[in-house]
């Protein structure tokens, strides 16, 4: 009895750890000028890349050897477009369901949402439709979303076929469906230069992300985190 008590405390240590690192990193991010942020969230099962995507648009370097995130974290890049320059504020979290709950604040003030699936899995693929459910669900209404097939350079081990993507640009919110390779680069920069340009086209998205700053965060009670 006393080692499930155990383990139950540290199971709830570790939550409420996750939950301080992303407040923190919300409030961070809050002290930067917003008028001048865009705040994209990149959301998909784990391992599907999307920490090496990013790695690879922000340093252009790719690490093979990635960690899963834990929790959330954010890095900010620029873009030039025709009508100026845009800011992307990028934030990356963990796949696994046991950080679902704090999906709420994660999502708070995104103006778009990329969905990551691996273009050599089937599990990550039918996974799709979770997340943009997850989306309708705990984002801000009618977020608009792209949806990205990664390790295009698995050529060899793809098992995604053009009929089965072309499924995903049926589903309602979603802008384009975009295929990368974190490894070679390969469509990773154009990948964020099509929304930054998108972005900068659509200033009602900006007005949406300065007034959700004060939208209240409702954490399901109903969540299956731990």
């Amino acid at each position: 009895l006393d080692d499930i008590k155990q383990f139950s405390f540290i199971n709830t240590i570790k939550k409420l750890s996750i939950q301080i690192q992303y407040i923190f990193n919300h409030i961070f991010s809050c002290k930067i000028n917003l008028e001048h942020y865009s705040k994209v969230v990149l959301v998909g099962d784990t391992k599907v890349g999307k920490t090496c995507v990013l790695d690879r648009m922000t340093t252009g370097v790719f690490n093979e050897k990635a960690c899963p995130t834990i929790g959330t974290s954010f890095k900010t890049h620029s873009f030039s477009t025709e009508n100026g320059p845009v800011l992307l504020q990028i934030w990356d979290t963990a796949g696994q369901e046991k950080f679902q709950s704090l999906a709420p604040l994660y999502y708070r003030s995104a103006v778009l949402a990329i969905v990551f699936f691996d273009l050599t899995s089937i599990t990550s693929y039918n996974s799709v439709n979770h997340w943009l459910n997850e989306l309708d669900e705990k984002a801000s209404p009618n977020l608009p979303r792209v949806v990205v097939g990664n390790k295009l350079d698995l050529r060899d081990e793809r098992i995604i076929t053009e009929n089965e993507t072309q499924r995903i640009i049926q589903r309602k919110g979603v802008l384009f469906y975009a295929e990368t390779s974190a490894k070679t680069g390969e469509g990773v920069f154009e990948l964020f230069e099509h929304i930054a340009t998108y972005i900068q086209q659509n200033d009602k998205m900006q007005q949406q992300f300065v007034q959700n700053q004060n939208a209240p965060i409702n954490f399901s009670s109903t969540s299956r985190c731990c």
